[in-house]
Parts: structure tokens; C-alpha cells; sequence
């Protein structure tokens, strides 16, 4: 599937930033999922396997654990200097940040409510933090972050699978197969449940509170909520295949998809900015982390990528597809 027609990225936006491949490494086998605290990257595979790697010393391999073939990880959070590493049989793992050492193990969904999709951590009442884990079988575990102690479940009212969710203010939008729930964070009450013309697969918030939603068909659609309701502000389809991940680095926006390709995007005019090749065109980019330096992906091909904000004066932004070797520098000015 290639991109709409109407779409076309814009880079005159960009004036004295731009975007290129810093770092780009061969791991051992297609990284699915990670999380970057300071340094160190954390990464899930899909065989369950975990590897941590120093991002700033050339993505050296700074240790590995679990064993292959354990149940394939979902989600990596940070969450009061902790992280919780969701399994899709419902298991986290809760490891110390600083110290990158076990802390314990939860049972964060039961086996009855299906598959584990996604968690978030939910900030209500002053900073205190939640976690929400939701399910396959359209079911909500809501825990506490400091005691890990259960304080509510909910459950959808419609028999579909519940694939990514966001906290939008005192909300939480969660995304569905043509739907879209919004709950009350603090009381858990359902607020709102709409229909939507695609199959919400990543979900994000920009800083304007503008909900992003990636669909499965490559579709970006922009949300907010207004007059006691969501309701859609833009839609575009710059993907050519499934968006895989959305996030926030500064005053931009990142998509990726199956189609190999990342756009950044201005967040604010909600505009597209550049496009970068992450890999070769015939595999995905199955995730994207932010990092204190810029983003890091992570392709099917097993490329591990991170990209850094570059400043420079008097330039025209071009599309960079970077050919860099793997694992080696790559600090020089773009290919012509």
C-alpha cells in the first residue's frame, strides 16, 4: 500500500535542525520493543529475551537476561524510577532503574482476560501514579505504582480488543478496532465511546494535548477533546503500511510503520517535517524510543538506529537515507 496522494512531507519548517543517523548497530535478532533511561537501552525481543545496551559508548552490549522463549514482552515503562516490563501472559517484571536490578515480579492480568496488549502509568491526585494494564479480552487492571496493590478492573463494552492507551489530562483514551474509549483517570467512569474510520494501533499525546492515533492501514489521526466529547481534528495518510509507534521528542512528533519509513512532524501545525529511511524498504520499523539526544529505532532487519537533532546554519533539509556501517559514527554532513 503506498501513501495517499495529497500527502507530501514539507521541510522548510525545520530552519536549523535537522535529522540524521549518529548511531546505527546490527543487534543479534530483530528488537521489538525498548525504553531508553539516560544511557542505557533497554530492549525486548519477540522470543522474550531481554538486552540492555549504552547508547552513548556505541551501543555496547551492557548485559542480557531472560531466558528465549519466554512469552514475548508488550511494554516498557518507566515509572517511578522503576521498570516494568509487561509480558502478553499478563506478567510484569519491575527492575530498579539505577541499579538495573530485579525488584519483583507481578501477575498483571489473570490468564482468563486474554492476552496482555498494552500498560500506561497514570499520573492522578499531585504525582501519585497509576498503572493501567489492559487485554486482548478488552479488560483493565488498574494498579497502584508505589505498593503494586490492585484498586480497580474494568471492562469495554464491546467485544474488541483493547491495543493502545494514553493519558490526555485528567483521561485516558484507549484505542480499539474502529472505536475509541475515554475513561475519567481518577473515578475510572467511562466518559465517552466512539466510533472511528480505522483500527487505532499506537496512541499518543502532543503537548497541546492533541491525541494522535496510528492506525492499521498506515492513517494518522489527529483528536482532542471538546465539549465534553472527542472529536476529530485532522486525518491524513502519510504510511504505506501499519503505524507501529508514535511518540514525542520535544516540539516534534515521530511516526513509523511497516513501510521502513519514520516521519517527523511538527506537532504544533501538525504538518510533516522529514522522512528518514530507518531500514531497507522491504522490512518494518517495529518501534521508537526517545532518548536524550534524539529518537532510537528499531527494525525487523535487526538495525538499531538512533537518531540525533543536528544543528546547522543555511541548509535545505533533504530526505536522508543514512548507509552508514553499523555501529560506527556517522557525524558528517548528509550524502548530496
Amino acid at each position: 500500500m503506498s501513501p495517499s496522494a495529497s500527502w507530501q512531507p514539507r521541510y522548510s519548517e525545520i530552519a536549523k535542525e535537522e535529522v540524521r543517523a549518529s548511531i546505527r548497530f546490527a543487534a543479534s535478532k530483530p528488537p521489538y520493543r525498548a525504553l531508553v533511561v539516560r544511557s542505557a537501552l533497554w530492549t525486548a525481543f519477540r522470543d522474550g529475551s531481554m538486552a540492555l545496551f549504552d547508547i552513548e559508548n556505541n551501543m555496547a552490549k551492557i548485559t542480557s537476561w531472560r531466558s528465549a522463549n519466554a512469552a514475548e514482552v508488550c511494554s516498557i515503562k518507566l515509572i517511578d524510577q522503576h521498570v516494568w516490563i509487561l509480558s502478553n501472559d499478563g506478567e510484569v517484571q519491575i527492575w530498579d532503574a539505577d541499579s538495573r536490578t530485579y525488584v519483583t515480579t507481578l501477575l498483571g492480568l489473570p490468564r482468563s482476560a486474554g492476552k496482555a496488549t498494552c500498560m500506561l502509568d497514570v499520573c492522578v491526585d499531585g504525582g501519585k501514579k497509576m498503572v493501567w494494564i489492559a487485554s486482548s479480552n478488552r479488560e483493565i487492571r488498574v494498579w497502584t505504582a508505589a505498593t503494586t496493590k490492585l484498586v480497580s478492573s474494568l471492562k469495554g463494552l464491546h467485544n474488541i480488543s483493547f491495543r493502545c492507551m494514553e493519558q490526555e489530562g485528567p483521561r485516558v483514551w484507549i484505542g480499539c478496532d474502529g472505536m475509541i474509549y475515554v475513561y475519567d483517570a481518577l473515578t475510572y467512569e467511562l466518559l465517552s465511546c466512539v466510533t472511528v474510520p480505522l483500527a487505532a494501533n499506537r496512541i499518543h499525546v502532543a503537548p497541546d494535548n492533541a491525541v494522535w492515533i496510528g492506525g492499521r492501514t498506515g492513517t494518522v489521526a489527529i483528536w482532542a477533546w471538546k465539549d465534553g466529547r472527542p472529536q476529530l481534528v485532522m486525518q491524513t495518510t502519510p504510511h504505506g503500511g501499519r503505524v507501529t509507534c508514535i511518540v514525542g521528542s520535544g516540539k516534534y512528533m515521530w511516526t513509523s510503520s511497516f513501510d521502513s519509513r519514520i516521519i517527523i512532524w511538527d506537532a504544533e501545525k501538525r504538518r510533516a517535517l522529514q522522512e528518514l529511511a530507518a531500514c531497507d524498504e522491504s522490512y518494518a520499523v517495529n518501534w521508537l524510543a526517545v532518548s536524550r539526544r534524539g529518537v532510537v529505532s528499531l527494525s525487523k532487519d535487526a538495525q538499531v538506529v538512533e537518531w540525533r537533532y543536528i544543528q546547522r546554519k543555511n541548509f535545505q533539509l533533504p530526505t536522508f537515507r543514512s548507509e552508514a556501517a553499523h555501529g560506527q559514527s556517522v557525524d558528517g554532513a548528509p550524502p548530496e
